[in-house]
């Protein structure tokens, strides 16, 4: 149940002046009364020290960022209210810190990025570029966004390289991204903690696309092969490097997503990664990861790993790329379907994969502990519901679940009766989007807050998101509102009306 906190704040107390505050008495004072009323009562905020009143403003701007705003806008608003406020704001180097620049780009962006990188001083810059045009037609020399543009915006950037704390770019096409790759080489950015190169084109992780531009490909190491001994973060997506060259070390969280297959690093590069990150708790492959090329397959066993995302293209690769993974200490595992992204037509079986779940490691099973994960996603993933019910009786503990179109997956949620094993017995928290009927999910809700099974958990949190391809009629809505009777529920809107 939705509940909202409405606080009715009082008036606070005030020291008005003696003559403001008791009956009057006589007329004296009451040529000063009407005088006081015309005069302008003092701002609190203007008695604030200077030092108080900067640190207001950086919150302000945070709370902007948390809720995914444009940070600048506020920044701007607050250095335009007065004097006094405008110096203020000019003189906290860290309201200046993030830089946007995004397409369309013009000469006054770039001239304005380069104004807070003025005013920003010496702080760390957190740096955030998209160049995708909604309109691109797909032709990568057409796009309106080229070199020269991103030779520009690196210009303006590399010239504070040592400043850099976190930089995101994405793009539709590969040059602006190899020429990020090719003009960093001589970059030294220090205390660079987060990284994310982002080529927004998923048709280049189809089985057997090659990648393209074949002239581009290449690769060139990050930041030419120096150390950034702060860089704990990298996303790479749709870009490759010199896998070898680049020094990715110490990283807690690795991203490798919608790669062509033939510019991964082997299987050998991509283990040197990995020991070389001992302590990496975060790793998503969407689409290919390493090549195995027919060599003798040694397991890669991450110790630490807490979270690992798989995004499923062939089931064979998947097989092979699991099969040679350990994690012992897995407490969260999410697999997607990325094949139905590139052909929505033909839409995959994963039974192949879910079946070795079921089996020990020496078996031909995972090494991966589905009795100590305690979250589970499974987005657009199809095979047939018995199949589905035997993987999820392999996650005891799993407590809380995210589904995105889960078709059969909200029947075989569903408690059996006279069975020791059940479909994840510890659920208690449920969030659902894209599913092709309402009803399943209602059912789900009774089935699994109506019994007094000891042996399964009642549901307690539901979330809902409602995609505009589910279909849900109005009367419905009543449905889905009673159901926060059962269960703590709460709804979101994935589209505007």
């Amino acid at each position: 149940m939705t509940t909202i906190s409405i606080i009715q704040s009082k008036p606070e107390h005030t020291s008005f002046p003696l003559y403001l505050r008791t009956p009057l008495m006589s007329y004296a004072p009451v040529r000063h009364v009407r005088r006081a009323a015309f005069l302008p009562l003092p701002a609190y905020c203007n008695r604030l020290p200077n030092e108080l009143l900067s640190h207001i403003f950086l919150l302000t701007a945070a709370d902007e960022r948390d809720a995914s705003r444009d940070p600048s806008v506020c920044v701007r608003s607050l250095a335009s209210v007065c004097k006094r406020w405008r110096g203020v704001a000019l003189g906290t180097g860290r309201l200046w810190t993030n830089i946007l620049l995004t397409f369309p780009q013009s000469p006054g962006q770039l001239s304005y990025a380069s104004t807070c990188i003025q005013r920003s001083k010496r702080y760390p810059l957190d740096i955030y570029m998209d160049f995708r045009d909604p309109d691109w037609n797909w032709d990568e020399d057409s796009h309106p966004f080229g070199l020269h543009d991103m030779e520009a915006v690196l210009g303006v950037l590399l010239p504070h390289a040592m400043r850099w704390r976190s930089l995101e770019l994405l793009t539709d096409t590969w040059t602006p991204t190899h020429a990020f790759l090719s003009h960093t080489r001589d970059a030294a950015a220090p205390i660079l903690e987060t990284l994310s190169l982002s080529r927004c084109n998923a048709y280049f992780a189809a089985k057997g696309q090659a990648f393209e531009p074949a002239e581009l490909k290449e690769p060139i190491p990050l930041f030419g092969g120096r150390v950034l001994p702060c860089l704990k973060r990298v996303s790479l997506v749709g870009v490759h490097v010199d896998w070898a060259q680049s020094e990715l070390r110490d990283l807690l969280d690795l991203e490798l997503k919608y790669h062509a297959s033939d510019v991964m690093p082997s299987l050998e590069e991509f283990a040197d990664i990995l020991s070389a990150c001992p302590d990496i708790r975060h790793l998503s492959i969407l689409g290919w990861g390493p090549r195995f090329d027919g060599l003798p397959r040694a397991v890669i066993r991450l110790s630490k790993l807490i979270r690992f995302s798989l995004g499923l293209v062939d089931n064979e690769y998947a097989i092979d790329l699991l099969s040679c993974m350990s994690f012992p200490v897995l407490q969260e595992l999410a697999l997607e379907d990325v094949s139905s992204i590139l052909d929505p037509v033909n839409e995959q079986d994963v039974t192949p994969i879910l079946d070795r779940f079921q089996l020990p490691a020496d078996a031909g099973g995972f090494d991966i502990p589905s009795d100590k994960v305690q979250i589970l996603e499974l987005h657009n993933v199809r095979s047939n519901p018995a199949a589905i019910e035997r993987f999820l009786c392999c996650f005891s503990l799993v407590h809380k679940m995210v589904l995105s179109e889960p078709g059969d997956v909200l029947i075989a949620l569903h408690p059996v009766s006279d069975t020791a094993f059940q479909a994840c017995p510890s659920l208690t928290e449920l969030s659902c989007s894209g599913t092709d009927s309402i009803e399943k999910l209602f059912a789900l809700v009774s089935a699994r807050t109506g019994r007094n099974d000891p042996g399964v958990k009642h549901l307690q949190k539901l979330h809902i998101g409602i995609t505009r391809d589910d279909g849900v009629e109005d009367n419905q809505w009543s449905k889905i509102l009673d159901l926060s009777t059962c269960v703590d529920l709460s709804i979101t809107k994935l589209y505007e009306d």
